[in-house]
């Protein structure tokens, strides 16, 4: 009899002559469905292993330039510096035009409650970092161009911006991937300035109605999620530890107690039936319609739905810690167990990186 490459079955009958034969017959493609895995699994294998390859070619092509660039006698110099200098002084003028000048100001929000004293230090920390990123940009620049003196501080970020590697004094305010280069941080950073500046705007002693949160383009998105478990708990008059967070696709907010979020991935899974529950979908990652999360009381005698499972939140795509986890309605059909959703790695990241 012959196998079913993607699934095969256990022969029939006792013996290791059987099961010999049985093995003699198993196709010589092992696909990933024979461990319970999707069948793209091997996809999202070979698609890291070719951004480890490409990043040590990247790392590699750097050293050698910065060798050639530190050790050439022979190299043309002008008034304006060796040609690394100049490439990396247009590069920073680049990034100076694409930062804003200025952060949005904490001091536009005049409310109190948990959610407007959270915002209005994530405005505050926002300005940090943008003056702390302008700061050392301009100081390198004017170093390179002769205008002031080299400091270790100086030195430090020259070498890490000469190989596009993001200095750790700039990484440690949020999370984003290890390996992420300066191109694309500086790119997110002006995206989450952007949307902070609309979230602020939003932000009213009413809550934020119908803003859509950049839930993983926060720099703090875990003081966010207690703020509004804290706004919650004081509209419902409930203690804090009873509230539990509920997450529902699409949609728009119906009351004060909802807040919306945008920007997900769903990984390991699709959403079906009009985005109402999981689906078996493959190991890549689709976005994912307007979120709508809430703090909710579980009743007391409440059972875990037999068509729910347990799925994890991660605030990037590299999935590390998991930042929260809800109940989602799942697909219920005789080849799937709740088994099966972990082993595929069912999961939402807030955050991946373009």
């Amino acid at each position: 009899k012959t196998q079913d490459p993607a699934h095969p079955t256990l022969p029939e009958g006792m013996g290791s002559k059987v099961f010999m034969e049985w093995a003699h017959q198993l196709p010589e493609a092992q696909v990933p469905s024979w461990l319970g895995l999707p069948e793209d699994s091997d996809i999202v294998l070979l698609t890291q292993q070719a951004r480890v390859v490409l990043d040590g070619w990247l790392q590699l092509q750097a050293s050698q330039a910065e060798a050639e660039l530190a050790y050439n006698p022979e190299e043309e110099l002008d008034a304006e510096g060796p040609k690394w200098s100049r490439t990396l002084r247009a590069s920073i003028e680049n990034w100076l035009q694409l930062l804003p000048k200025a952060a949005v100001s904490a001091s536009e929000i005049k409310g109190e409650d948990p959610i407007q004293r959270c915002v209005a230090r994530e405005a505050t920390l926002a300005a940090q970092i943008l003056n702390k990123v302008r700061g050392d940009l301009t100081r390198l620049h004017a170093c390179l161009g002769g205008e002031e003196q080299t400091t270790n501080d100086i030195r430090e970020l020259l070498h890490y911006l000469r190989t596009s590697s993001l200095p750790p004094s700039w990484r440690k305010h949020h999370a984003v991937p290890p390996k992420m280069k300066v191109d694309p941080w500086i790119g997110d950073l002006v995206q989450r300035l952007g949307k902070l500046t609309q979230l602020v705007a939003a932000c009213t002693d009413k809550g934020l109605g119908s803003h859509q949160v950049w839930l993983g383009g926060l720099f703090q998105p875990g003081a966010f999620l207690t703020a509004t478990r804290q706004w919650t708990a004081r509209l419902k008059r409930v203690a804090l530890e009873s509230l539990r967070l509920s997450l529902l696709v699409g949609g728009a907010a119906q009351d004060e107690t909802q807040f919306l979020v945008d920007g997900a991935f769903l990984y390991g899974a699709k959403m079906g039936d009009g985005h109402k529950c999981l689906v078996p979908g493959g190991s890549q990652s689709t976005p994912m319609p307007v979120l709508q999360f809430s703090w909710l009381v579980p009743a007391a005698d409440a059972d875990k739905a037999k068509d729910a499972t347990e799925i994890p939140i991660y605030l990037t795509s590299e999935r590390g810690e998991v930042f929260a986890s809800v109940q989602m309605k799942v697909e219920a059909t005789d080849t799937t167990s709740p088994l099966c959703w972990y082993e595929w790695g069912a999961a939402i990241a807030l955050w991946a990186e373009p």
